[in-house]
This record gives structure tokens, sequence and C-alpha cells, in this order.
């Protein structure tokens, strides 16, 4: 298995990663500018881990010690800002720290929506990057544009659904799964527990209409996985792990469309029209 291919975060590398949250919320003005907010949380465990892997000797915050961001957690987040595209910014870093999670809370501003870059491939705001980010681009662009009725229109673009059309026979899968090591797909279930990563989008005014079927108020999810639904389809899951290998993305998406809490658009391009306040 080759995990790290497809970079979904460098902790799928240690052997008990779960209970993992990650999520990038996009705020986008009529005027194209915004803010980009990267969330990472973690169980208390997984943090310990996390540290203990990095080898450089920090101890995790654990008990009743409020945890705080290292010097190097904040450059690693302002570093993050140049691979977001041109005009964005490094705002500020914040630790989380509940008893239920612990992780980080990573704020970016953009003058240019047109400009922005959002990886589907996240790795820890302060951690870092995943082995084999610097692979093919997959990040989404985005398009403004005034409406007939004067709304502004947000669009969305998926490169990888666009260079990488549908299989025959659509969404359905193969006859025989590919094989699997009973002790790999053993790790797989241990790696994928509780894991969950998400990427929304959320204009400032009413959302009028959009062709994602996923809108909460003003919230727009482009993309959510929760892994503990991929972990119930055993087959799913082999296929998933094919899918990883061969680093797509497109392919990882259709397999886990329709799963429970999942959501997941699989049209190239994402339009979200919305009203000004």
């Amino acid at each position: 298995m080759h995990f790290r291919r497809l970079a979904i975060l460098p902790l799928l590398a240690l052997p008990t990663a779960g209970c993992i949250d990650f999520e990038t919320l996009v705020k986008v003005k009529p005027d194209g500018s915004g803010t980009l907010v990267q969330t990472m949380t973690m169980s208390a465990e997984t943090m310990a881990m996390m540290k203990s892997a990095k080898g450089d000797g920090a101890k995790a915050e654990t008990g009743d010690k409020p945890m705080a961001l290292e010097p190097k957690d904040i450059e690693q987040a302002k570093a993050e800002a140049a691979k977001m595209g041109e005009g964005v910014t490094f705002v500020k870093a914040e630790p989380i720290d509940t008893p239920q999670a612990k992780g980080v809370r990573a704020t970016y501003a953009f003058k240019d929506v047109t400009k922005l870059k959002v990886s589907q491939k996240p790795t820890s705001p302060s951690g870092p990057p995943a082995p084999g980010a610097e692979g093919a681009d997959d990040s989404m662009r985005f398009g403004l544009a005034k409406g007939p009725s004067g709304n502004t229109i947000l669009t969305v673009s998926m490169p990888d659904l666009k260079t990488a059309p549908a299989k025959p026979g659509g969404e359905k899968a193969p006859a025989k799964a590919p094989e699997v090591q009973p002790e790999a797909l053993a790790m797989m279930k241990q790696m994928f527990k509780g894991l969950r990563i998400a990427i929304a989008v959320e204009p400032e005014g009413k959302v009028v209409q959009t062709n994602s079927p996923f809108v909460e108020g003003s919230r727009v999810t482009l993309m959510e996985m929760r892994f503990d639904a991929l972990l119930a389809d055993e087959a799913k899951l082999k296929q998933f792990n094919t899918a990883m290998e061969g680093g797509s993305i497109a392919d990882a998406k259709r397999l886990m469309k329709g799963l429970k809490g999942v959501k997941i658009n699989l049209e190239p391009e994402v339009k979200i029209e919305f009203a000004a306040k």
C-alpha cells in the first residue's frame, strides 16, 4: 500500500492515527475579498503521538496544562499562505484546547478570490507538508462575476473532475475487489477511524441558488469525507486503497459518494449565486 501518494495527511503514517478532523472554510465577500480558515483538531492521545513522531523532544500537553503553539508552528502556518495564491496573507493562528479535542485554527486573508487556490490534500496548518503534496496540482480554483440580476456568482472549479472522466459503468463497484492483505486492511481501519476532511464556502450574503445539494444557510459544502462510513463497507475500503495508490482524488470521491454522512460534489464546477446583505 502507498497511503502517502494521495497525501491526505502526514499522520496516516502513524499506527493509530484516528479521530482527526480537517476543515477548510472560505468566506467570500461580493467584491471577491475574504478569509480562509483552516482548522485541524485531534484527540489528546493522537496529539501526543504526533509530537512524539516529530522526534524533536516536544511533549504533548496533557491533563489541565493549557495547549500553546510553538514558534515553529506559527512559522509553518505563515509559510502556507504562499501556497494559496497571489495576495494571500497570514492573519493569525490560535490553539484549540477542549476536553474533546486539541489542535490549531489558522486564518488567512485574500484580496481576490480568483487568485485563491484551495488544496484538496489537507495538511495540518502547523505541521509539515504532506508527503507527495508537491505533485499534480488538484487545487480548487474560483471565479467571480455579476449576474443579470445584480447578484454575485461564485464558481468553484474542480480540476481533478475535469481531467478525470467517470469510468465506464459510473460509480458501480467492480465485480471483484482488489486483494488487500488482512494486516493492511486492519491498518487502514485504524488509521481512518474518526477521520473527517471537509471544504466549504460561505458567501457574505444570502445564497439564492447553487447546483450543490449541500447547503445550510449561507454555507455550501464542496466536500466532506467521513471515513467511518467507508470503514463500514469493506469492499469500498479496498477499492479506496487502490484509488489512493493511483493518486486519484476523483476516484476516491466517486467511491465515497452516497455513503452515510459523506457530502461529495461530482460536478466539475460548482456555481453559487448570492445576494449581498
